[in-house]
């Protein structure tokens, strides 16, 4: 799904009793936030604009305690449900217990306690991440350009560290399934080089694995969009020429 319709927050939401100024704080700092979940810029606009659409139905923002904090929520819930919709045999990733491809007891309670170790790392990129969201709306109200530009700076590069986390603990587990599991689930829309990266270094058993399957069918299907898209380009391309 990608965006057509381009919305401004103070003429097509409901924004009672917020300034324009207040809006545009809040409308920034939103699109902010959905730029530190992922790094496609497609998907940044659709994730907006389907959570603009989904909390326009509130009746009034100003009487929140925190609205952007209400709609870094609801953008929470739109980026699963895209993950959903993009993932090959997506599972709901945040109830999903691990299955072994080997039904060992052992083998399952090592893919949980390495799933542990891993969510405890990110839950403090997560929670790096919000605070700065928090700082970079407060410099927004401020107007202070050079503060808005570094911590817009910030939340960039702190994806990419989490990014290339996610990519270097899947590949250093590579013998559990937990490393396409990752791709799949945390790191699905990261460059396909790095997605490549961590399948050809599974091992034989693991590219068997349900997850396994599910990310070597998510790169194939990746590769072809994107073969897709350069020959669209090529022929939009020679369509301008002549």
């Amino acid at each position: 799904m990608h965006s057509i319709i381009k919305m401004k927050p103070s003429d097509d939401l409901n924004w009672h009793g917020l300034s324009r100024s207040e809006a545009n704080v809040l409308w920034t700092s939103l699109r902010a936030f959905i730029r530190s979940l992922t790094f496609d810029s497609a998907q940044v606009d659709d994730i907006f604009q389907e959570t603009v659409l989904r909390t326009r139905k509130s009746k009034c923002l100003s009487e929140l305690d925190s609205p952007l904090a209400y709609m870094i929520t609801v953008s929470k819930s739109v980026l699963y449900d895209f993950q959903r919709k993009s993932i090959p045999q997506a599972d709901d990733i945040q109830t999903l217990e691990l299955q072994s491809s080997d039904e060992s007891p052992d083998v399952a309670y090592l893919n949980q306690q390495k799933l542990d170790e891993y969510t405890k790392i990110i839950r403090r990129f997560n929670d790096q991440n919000l605070d700065l969201i928090k700082k970079s709306f407060e410099v927004r109200k401020e107007g202070i350009e050079d503060s808005i530009i570094y911590y817009d700076t910030q939340l960039q590069n702190l994806m990419k560290r989490k990014y290339l986390y996610t990519v270097n603990f899947a590949i250093t587990n590579k013998e559990f399934e937990i490393a396409p599991y990752l791709a799949v689930s945390e790191i699905f829309d990261a460059n396909i080089k790095y997605l490549d990266t961590i399948y050809t270094s599974l091992k034989p058993k693991v590219r068997k694995s349900k997850y396994g399957k599910a990310l070597k069918d998510y790169i194939e299907e990746r590769k072809e969009t994107n073969a897709n898209e350069a020959t669209t380009t090529t022929i939009d391309s020679t369509v301008v020429e002549e």
